[in-house]
């Protein structure tokens, strides 16, 4: 049998591409796709130009890479009371997909921005953290339900909107976040949504 050639240079390093595409996607919340450079991620992540364009060829693959790259830290376990669990889910989603508070909304922003231009960016997201977060919810909202907290006629898909809307509402309007918020907007949506109602 044949010996296997020898790969020439040196085995790409993990660390270096973490750190790239980290500064991609820090780069795309803070300057949108449009204003991203390669040369602001080399520079960001603390490498040559040339060993970004090693790894990806150009603006669009790294890009892309970033937001395939992204992962939810998850969650804490929910307990067996899903009133808690709802104000933990939407404290975890104001401050932040890892704890970013904003950029992460800055970041759905920019996914939002090209979606015309460059519709996979924003359904790779989607994919990355929206949907797991909103399944996530929907298993909540469920379990209330059939613990009888909420009506077995609940809209779970109105009253996942109900507790994420105004999240986004708040920051369009510039409005600040009360420490609060959660507490009461769980607490509204459980009233609309109570047998007793």
């Amino acid at each position: 049998m044949a010996a296997e050639p020898a790969r020439r240079g040196r085995p790409r390093r993990a660390d270096v591409d973490t750190a790239i595409l980290d500064a991609a996607a820090a780069l795309l919340a803070e300057r949108g796709y449009a204003r991203m450079s390669m040369e602001a991620v080399a520079e960001l992540a603390g490498v040559g130009k040339p060993t970004v364009y090693r790894r990806w060829e150009s603006k669009e693959e790294l890009a892309a890479a970033a937001v395939a790259a992204m992962r939810d830290p998850g969650l804490p376990e929910d307990t067996e009371d899903p009133r808690a669990d709802a104000i933990r889910f939407v404290r975890e989603t104001r401050v932040g997909i890892g704890g970013k508070g904003d950029d992460d909304l800055a970041m759905i922003g920019t996914m939002l921005a090209e979606e015309a231009r460059h519709p996979e960016l924003l359904e790779s997201f989607r994919d990355q953290l929206i949907r797991p977060r909103r399944r996530h919810l929907m298993a909540i909202l469920r379990r209330a339900q059939q613990l009888g907290q909420l009506r077995e006629d609940t809209d779970l898909e109105l009253a996942a909107h109900m507790l994420i809307g105004p999240y986004f509402s708040q920051y369009v309007a510039g409005r600040p976040r009360r420490r609060n918020d959660p507490e009461k907007l769980v607490d509204a949506v459980w009233r609309a949504f109570s047998p007793r109602s």
